[in-house]
């Protein structure tokens, strides 16, 4: 009689073989990159390497944190190794932060567009030095998060800030598509958001992906809590791009919270995000 067990089609096999020989002799990752010259850390770059001859299709993750907190290292370690384990190199991306706490009436803190500015310097440097490290600049998919979600947005919205290096945006729990609205529509938000965007109408417009998107924005994932305030917010975006004939792929969710579609992106076994994401950045490398 047949042991009970686990049956594993042969795509299923391929891919558990795959993952144990890329990540058993991939490439230490290079830390701590300068895509900006100078000394803040803030302007830093992580690149997580495949084995392979050949020039691989490459990941770059901006993490979240309301534009004044978060790293480029926390909680990467899954999507690190799920991105290995399909023979795609990951970057993780560092970007100034404005002040926390909030300094509302410091004029000088920073502020808007330094964030963009600095996501778009470090694809800017990846365009050129990506192969290097075994990266395909040719290939390259944004993924972010939160505050990430609308700088991978953001930068490539629009042909004045959208850079060489960028085929396709995932975009997880996207705050700020329409900073303006937001702030209008949500007071309790509104120090968040002045922190980082300032008094100024004009800023917050030009931070806003839904207003600045033209028809040469990306093929776009965009993930969608339904019955959350923001929900509004990223569909009203999904929509603007429908308007400029961009692809739109929404990912609908129910039951999750904020921080938990971001964290569990990669984790063994997670069966909503993670395949979706899989499966779009799949058919974006391809070319489809």
């Amino acid at each position: 009689m047949p042991r009970p067990g686990i049956s594993l089609g042969f795509e299923e096999v391929y891919r558990v073989v795959f993952a144990l020989v890329v990540l058993g002799c991939a490439p230490r990752p290079s830390l701590d990159l300068w895509y900006q010259e100078g000394n803040d850390p803030q302007q830093t770059l992580d690149i997580y390497p495949v084995a392979g001859a050949e020039l691989a299709p490459t990941v770059v993750w901006v993490h979240g944190g309301a534009w004044s907190e978060g790293d480029k290292s926390e909680d990467v370690s899954d999507k690190v190794r799920l991105f290995r384990s399909l023979g795609w190199v990951m970057v993780s991306v560092n970007y100034r932060l404005s002040p926390l706490p909030h300094e509302l009436d410091n004029p000088n803190r920073l502020q808007h567009p330094a964030h963009v500015d600095d996501v778009r310097a470090a694809l800017t440097w990846l365009s050129e030095r990506l192969p290097d490290y075994g990266g395909d600049p040719d290939r390259v998919a944004l993924l972010g998060s939160s505050a990430g979600a609308h700088l991978v947005t953001l930068v490539t919205a629009d042909d004045q800030r959208r850079p060489a290096a960028g085929d396709c945006v995932v975009a997880l729990e996207g705050i700020g598509y329409d900073i303006s609205a937001s702030i209008q529509d949500n007071p309790s938000d509104d120090p968040m958001l002045l922190n980082a965007f300032g008094p100024d109408v004009s800023s917050w417009l030009d931070a806003s992906p839904s207003v600045q998107a033209d028809a040469g924005a990306p093929p776009t994932l965009i993930s969608v809590r339904e019955g959350r305030p923001t929900a509004a917010y990223a569909l009203a975006y999904s929509e603007r791009l429908v308007e400029l004939g961009v692809p739109v792929e929404l990912l609908m969710l129910q039951d999750w919270k904020h921080q938990e579609v971001a964290l569990r992106l990669g984790e063994p076994g997670e069966a909503v995000v993670t395949p979706a994401v899989v499966a779009f950045l799949e058919r974006c490398f391809q070319g489809g």
